[in-house]
């Protein structure tokens, strides 16, 4: 898993690869205190911790 920072000055936020998906941290309290969000078939999916949005993205990828 990469840990990077964006270069954008206003909108700077840490992100995380994994799977080939970005796992963001939020800059604000969202929901029931969201810090994390990956963005999974064109919508925000929040999480409360990294690894609650890793254990996500591998059921999401996982076969049937």
């Amino acid at each position: 898993m990469e840990i990077e920072t964006s270069a954008a000055p206003k909108m700077a936020r840490t992100y995380y690869t994994y799977n080939g998906y970005k796992i963001y941290e939020v800059g604000f309290p969202v929901g029931e205190d969201a810090a994390f969000f990956a963005i999974i078939e064109g919508e925000r999916h929040y999480f409360k911790t990294v690894t609650q949005a890793k254990l996500y993205l591998d059921r999401h990828h996982s076969p049937s």
